[in-house]
């Protein structure tokens, strides 16, 4: 769990964690407008304690919430920017409570932790000043994500990615839900483009209605392909996209605890875990491969220079709809679930990157960078650290290929 900046670049703002207390230190480098947006779900998200009080300004402004409403002073902050929604809401008399700490001007302090059944839901903001002036805000996150890509020396950048940090599912709202892809286009970037729009949706409304166990999102994240698959081909006709346009996919959604990579080509995901160990969560799916290999001969083709039918370097892929009616090009994807332990950081990149470096090199130069970083405390940025592999692969280790890279943090490091 962390919070990230998101609307606001880090110029204006400063965000840390004190591992003692367990609060987070929000510090506006703004010109600190007076008033305060925060937006609380309690129907589904992520549990937090916001036992301590908002201070800004050096003015500290207490709330209690009870069968009647608010209650005591909100001076400078309109009841009317303040949304507080729980079923029972006397069971939480104190939303809000005064700190014991001396906060300086322009800082405001909110604890985290997972004792009170009240949530903040990801995409909520901490707005510094009224609705109308177009005043500071911050985003909350389940994960702070950041993404780095360059198109390198390729004439067209064909590479998609997304991340939605919440991905909402209408019939179990109260599952979290998040999806992040990293989709690497060939023969042109539509297909990697019709991915990026509509891969997360189609994987909504497949999404098991009842049971809801890894084998049954397993089978979705199946079925999700390969109707995606189907899609992409009815679109791809009617606008006269031509058969050899395709993407390779790799896809991370995380679902309460669990870990799910789903994975069709050369695209890879890995996590770093709390020991230091690097894990893939995903298997290249080339042509030269022997299960691919064999299943490619077993539907009539031939792997040729390391290549389906001596021109296309991947062995599953959506689109490449010339090579679909035989199935020498699968679009069923390797699945691959982990349940979250600790884990530090999951980072996806198109093969780009791994052309260029092994698993185990990717995860440790980001470590390195964690650290540097740490050593400073400072919160390391992962966008950051995903533009660094991108220079590093284009411009030191002389990649031929577009390159995204993709970073998850799963915790933060920060003990500031």
């Amino acid at each position: 769990m962390s919070i990230s900046c998101d609307s606001v670049r880090s110029i204006h703002c400063s965000i840390t964690r004190n591992e003692t207390d367990g609060r987070y230190r929000i510090r506006d480098l703004s010109d600190g407008k007076p008033g305060v947006w925060i937006r609380l779900r309690s129907d589904r998200g992520i549990p937090v304690n916001h036992g301590s009080a908002l201070e800004h300004e050096g003015k500290v402004y207490d709330a209690q919430l009870g069968p009647g409403g608010f209650v005591d002073r909100f001076v400078d902050y309109p009841q009317s920017l303040l949304l507080f929604r729980s079923g029972e809401p006397e069971k939480l008399p104190y939303v809000f409570s005064k700190s014991s700490m001396t906060s300086s001007p322009g800082e405001i302090w909110i604890r985290l932790s997972s004792d009170i059944p009240f949530v903040l839901h990801p995409n909520d903001h901490f707005r510094f000043g009224s609705s109308k002036d177009g005043s500071t805000a911050f985003e909350f996150h389940r994960f702070n994500v950041g993404t780095g890509s360059a198109q390198g020396i390729r004439p067209t950048m064909e590479d998609e990615e997304i991340a939605i940090d919440d991905l909402v599912i209408p019939d179990h709202p109260d599952i979290p839900v998040s999806w992040y892809g990293c989709y690497d286009g060939h023969g042109s970037y539509e297909c990697s483009r019709f991915l990026s729009k509509n891969l997360h949706k189609i994987f909504q409304s497949n999404f098991p209605k009842q049971i809801v166990s890894v084998n049954e999102i397993a089978s979705s994240l199946v079925r999700t392909f390969v109707a995606a698959d189907d899609d992409f081909a009815s679109f791809a006709k009617q606008r006269g996209i031509s058969p050899n346009v395709g993407s390779v996919v790799v896809v991370v959604c995380i679902i309460a605890n669990i870990i799910f990579c789903a994975n069709l080509g050369d695209a890879r995901a890995i996590l770093g875990r709390a020991d230091g160990s690097i894990v893939n969560l995903s298997q290249d799916m080339k042509p030269n491969n022997p299960s691919e290999s064999e299943r490619i001969k077993k539907c009539g083709g031939q792997v040729i220079n390391n290549r389906v039918n001596g021109r296309l370097a991947v062995s599953r892929a959506i689109g490449d709809m010339e090579f679909k009616s035989t199935g020498v090009v699968s679009n069923v994807p390797e699945i691959r679930a982990v349940e979250m332990s600790n884990d530090e950081f999951i980072l996806l990149a198109c093969d780009g990157l791994f052309d260029v470096m092994s698993s185990e090199e990717v995860g440790k130069f980001v470590r390195c960078r964690i650290s540097a970083c740490v050593e400073k405390n400072e919160e390391p940025n992962p966008r950051q650290i995903a533009v660094d592999l991108v220079t590093e692969s284009i411009m030191k280790r002389n990649t031929s290929d577009n390159v995204t890279v993709m970073i998850i943090f799963l915790k933060c490091f920060c003990t500031k």
